[in-house]
């Protein structure tokens, strides 16, 4: 394992980033597969090519939140913790592998709980936009902060 990244929620309904059988223009998955600069020709091919880099997608939480006020949102996300903590420890036992947290808000809410429990949070203080607002912003951060560990991306 190479790099685990972690998103809110689930974007939509039936979206999940690890279903196959998706389509590659989910704008999370397009979105990754650029920072990977692969172009992907199924899903399921682009999720070969992740799991081949060593990289683990995670959600903080599983509860679809899109509709959540912000309040809720934030609930939802610390509530789920301690599901997220077994998972991590569970699939990443190497608490050295780099985590890198997208979004403010799960930045905010999650950098210095894993810190704590001893895992390598890759944000250091800064922040990643959601690539649903803003792809290549999303792209030219997730690289920066990469590349403060030495973790190659392929740019």
């Amino acid at each position: 394992m190479k790099l685990v990244v972690i998103a809110d929620y689930p974007p939509k309904p039936r979206s999940y980033f690890y279903d196959p059988s998706g389509h590659v223009t989910e704008p999370l998955f397009a979105a990754m597969m650029k920072v990977l600069c692969y172009k992907p020709a199924t899903k399921d091919d682009g999720l070969r090519e992740f799991q081949q880099r060593g990289w683990l997608f995670v959600n903080a939480t599983y509860r679809l939140s899109h509709d959540l006020k912000s309040l809720e949102h934030r609930e939802a996300i610390l509530q789920s913790y301690p599901t997220l903590l077994a998972e991590l420890t569970k699939m990443v036992p190497d608490k050295s592998t780099p985590i890198l947290l997208i979004r403010a808000v799960l930045r905010r809410l999650l950098e210095s709980r894993l810190t704590d429990d001893g895992f390598t949070v890759l944000n250091f203080g800064s922040e990643i936009c959601s690539p649903l607002t803003d792809a290549e912003k999303f792209r030219e951060d997730f690289a920066a902060l990469c590349e403060r560990v030495g973790l190659s991306i392929g740019l």
